[in-house]
């Protein structure tokens, strides 16, 4: 049971890891690209 149990949280951890970097990539994209409405 211990390693099921240690399995499920590294498993969440990554998917977290994963959803940090996916956000911090989007939000660069969303940087980089210019925005019309600007001044």
């Amino acid at each position: 049971m211990e390693g099921q149990k240690e399995e499920r949280e590294r498993a969440a951890s990554a998917h977290l890891c994963i959803t940090a970097i996916r956000r911090a990539s989007w939000v660069r994209l969303q940087d980089e690209v210019p925005k019309p409405n600007d001044g």
